[in-house]
């Protein structure tokens, strides 16, 4: 699978036409170098569902034009605000039933898996959710999983990177696995060497083939 990580930088001060030619710009590398189908990751830190004042809703519905005249890519919208997400696809439920685009949300903690339920009442074509970083263990209700066509599982990286055991990721994989998902498994997570205990490590270990985990539902095996 070629994945790629999709900016686009839209500012208070851009008019249509700056922003039409960002998207052009984000776009041109891939439909240049790879002429088969990509999964294009589009980071809600940037555009689509922010709350800040300088993404607007016209900002919205044209990067949803552009993820709808490339049908050739697949495009994974990742958002922590679901809410945010859902009142727009309720303005403009066409765009939610967009085929190469899936919308998944962000679960660090049990509090948050309260965004797959909202995830579940959205109305979109595709979703799928991120437990990357995992920062505590995780238990999922069977109507949450009912919902989800994949996930991604994941310690957090960086230098300041909070721990993640790998008990929880192992029990998160098994729910998922016992449902029929297709789990990706990202990575430990850089905390467990330096702050572990070694029966942390001693589980990772003993479960170290999870780690080359890396499943994809059918829709997004683009190489298959």
């Amino acid at each position: 699978m070629n994945t790629y990580q999709l900016s686009i930088s839209i500012r208070a001060d851009d008019d249509a036409d700056s922003i039409d030619t960002e998207i052009r710009r984000a776009l041109h590398g891939i439909n240049e170098n790879e002429p088969g189908w990509d999964v294009v990751a589009v980071r809600d830190r940037k555009i689509i569902y922010h709350r800040r004042p300088d993404v607007d809703e016209m900002d919205r519905r044209r990067v949803y034009g552009m993820m709808l005249s490339q049908q050739r890519h697949r495009f994974l919208v990742l958002t922590k605000r679901p809410l945010v997400a859902q009142s727009f696809y309720r303005r403009f439920p066409s765009f939610g039933r967009l085929p190469n685009v899936w919308l998944g949300v962000t679960v660090e903690d049990q509090q948050r898996v309260r965004r797959l339920d909202t995830l579940r009442r959205t109305d979109v074509a595709h979703r799928w959710a991120s437990f990357e970083p995992l920062l505590e263990p995780v238990v999922l209700e069977r109507k949450q999983l009912d919902s989800l066509e994949w996930a991604v599982v994941g310690g957090e990286t960086g230098a300041k990177a909070r721990l993640t055991k790998p008990g929880w990721l192992i029990s998160l994989t098994d729910q998922l696995w016992a449902h029929g998902l297709p789990v990706w498994f990202k990575e430990w997570g850089h905390a467990l060497e330096r702050v572990a205990d070694p029966s942390d490590l001693e589980v990772r270990d003993l479960y170290c083939g999870i780690g080359d985990t890396r499943e994809l539902p059918p829709e997004l095996d683009v190489l298959a």
